[in-house]
């Protein structure tokens, strides 16, 4: 039975590999969070829970000791301030991880740093920044095999097992459902061949949502928020 520590499964894509995870046959799964009240009850019974924080090395190498892989879902919540959360914690799972010799790790980024990403809005400056520096740390680690999953819009949706991977571009559809990119993170270190096809890319990863899910995420109400107006002036113009 393989053993998989995942970082940061409190947050949206978190929860979603934890949920496949814990009920995943071949995995001993163990969540490293501050809070574990946020880890839904019928979760938290299946798995080992760690509490601590990703900034305290110690805690984090401790936690890392005898597991086999990694999955880091850090992020800064629906924060836009700048941080250093996701680069500091990234240089201290690496610390763990060569001290006790753990090779595989996937973890959860943003398109916009993909060589075709879309421009990044001004808002999110600050977490991009972060983001480009736990991506640098990465790419340093060559003893480490490193994913990078690359994902645009990240919407709470069920899953689908309709979603498309590119490697180191954006990929076709601007939203990914949380259960996607959470089954693909999995698969990634619970397969081999996966694991080594990836390794030290940068893979960007959408899904293609059926319409009425599609139209619940932010590039579904900008599209349609429009397109109703525009329906509803013609309409007047034309009665």
């Amino acid at each position: 039975m393989k053993k998989l520590i995942v970082f940061g499964g409190t947050g949206r894509s978190g929860r979603a590999v934890l949920q496949q995870a814990a009920d995943a046959l071949d995995l001993q799964v163990t969540a490293f969070v501050r809070t574990p009240s946020k880890i839904p009850g019928a979760v938290r019974n299946k798995i080992i829970v760690v509490q601590g924080d990703i900034l305290k090395t110690e805690l984090v190498s401790n936690a890392i000791k005898g597991q086999d892989a990694v999955i880091s879902c850090l992020g800064n919540g629906f924060s836009l301030r700048s941080t250093t959360v996701l680069s500091d914690g990234i240089s201290n799972i690496i610390e763990g991880m060569r001290e006790h010799n753990v090779k595989q790790i996937v973890v959860v980024s943003v398109s916009f740093l993909l060589p075709n990403g879309h421009w990044t809005p001004f808002f999110m400056k600050g977490i991009v920044n972060d983001h480009e520096r736990m991506i640098n740390k990465l790419r340093k680690a060559k003893d480490i095999n490193w994913i990078i999953a690359a994902p645009p819009e990240i919407s709470d949706q069920p899953l689908t097992n309709a979603y498309t991977t590119t490697i180191n571009k954006c990929p076709p559809e601007y939203v990914v459902s949380t259960r996607d990119i959470a089954h693909w993170m999995i698969s990634c270190v619970t397969d081999d061949d996966q694991m080594r096809e990836y390794t030290h890319q940068m893979v960007g990863i959408s899904s293609k949502l059926p319409l009425k899910n599609w139209l619940s995420t932010s590039q579904g109400m900008f599209t349609i928020i429009p397109l109703a107006l525009m329906f509803v002036l013609l309409f007047y113009y034309y009665v």
